[in-house]
């Protein structure tokens, strides 16, 4: 399972570990979230209630349910913005080649990385290389209006 970002503009697939690392670092790197609109559900007569029939209040900060919350077009800018500017620390060489114990090929997957035992990898190591590219992707994405998350 992943997330899926689906806007008027196109759909962005991510691993979980992709768009978990990839929120962290903006985080970590100042953005700052408006909080995200409820999924549609929760405007309906369906949405969801608690076990005393009350309807649930959705949890704006929430970006990391895959719930179909919907992120504002100016939020959604202010990300992209932010990622942009992220990737500019984030080496554009694979800066965990210096870690890495064996190389293993599986077709049609390519290339596994195992590294050395006890190794670490920090959030720029991870996007570092061909890797920079989910970065780019989301940021170009995420310039072009908002979405929902799923």
């Amino acid at each position: 399972m992943g997330r899926t970002l689906i806007g008027a503009h196109g759909t962005l697939r991510f691993t979980n570990m992709q768009y978990g690392l990839a929120m962290k670092l903006v985080y970590d790197m100042g953005w700052k979230p408006m909080g995200t609109l409820p999924p549609e559900s929760y405007e309906r007569d369906d949405a969801p209630v608690d076990d005393l029939g009350r309807k649930l209040i959705w949890p704006a900060m929430n970006y990391f349910a895959n719930a179909g919350q919907r992120v504002r077009d100016e939020d959604a800018l202010a990300l992209g913005e932010k990622l942009e500017d992220v990737m500019l620390d984030v080496p554009s060489h694979d800066a965990t080649m210096h870690k890495v114990h064996q190389v293993i090929i599986l077709p049609p997957l390519g290339e596994m990385r195992i590294l050395k035992p006890g190794s670490k990898v920090n959030v720029l190591e991870f996007f570092s290389g061909r890797n920079k590219t989910v970065l780019a992707k989301y940021a170009a994405f995420a310039k072009q209006g908002g979405f929902k998350i799923t």
